[in-house]
């Protein structure tokens, strides 16, 4: 019955296998509704990614401490994980905020990975740039579920 509500859910996203692959990655999906399926999808999900994502920068940080670039991307992944997911999104989907929050922040988290990418100039290949897309994809999916709620 679970991944029944995984499959139907994860069809209406834009990225269904990606949307599917992501929760059934996360044990407490099986036994979750729709509403917690967009809890784990923002606070598990996509908080994981956006943490690689800001790792992943600190790393080249590390090697290349001047790059201003580099420290706004670990500004954005910042304000994604702190403000976009654990306070936006998790209020908006929980209902302590309207719903709109959360999907705001999903498209405010998405804004914030390309300002970053664009920044950067990495090519397609690089680390950064596939995690960044990963984050930006499970952003995206995390709204379809959202509006799925409303």
């Amino acid at each position: 019955m679970a991944d029944n509500l995984i499959s139907q859910t994860c069809l209406k996203t834009p990225k269904p296998d990606v949307c599917v692959s992501s929760l059934e990655s996360v044990p407490q999906s099986s036994n979750a509704d729709i509403r917690g399926l967009a809890l784990i999808m923002s606070d598990e999900v996509l908080k994981a990614k956006a943490q690689a994502a800001r790792n992943i920068i600190n790393e080249l940080i590390k090697h290349s401490p001047s790059t201003q670039s580099l420290l706004a991307c670990t500004d954005y992944y910042g304000i994604i994980i702190e403000f976009h997911i654990k306070k936006q999104a998790h209020d908006g989907i929980t209902g302590v905020q309207p719903r709109k929050a959360a999907q705001q922040a999903m498209d405010d988290t998405v804004y914030l990975v390309n300002e970053c990418n664009n920044g950067l100039g990495f090519s397609a290949g690089s680390p950064l740039t596939e995690m960044s897309t990963s984050v930006a994809d499970i952003a995206t999916i995390t709204k379809a579920i959202v509006q799925i709620l409303s």
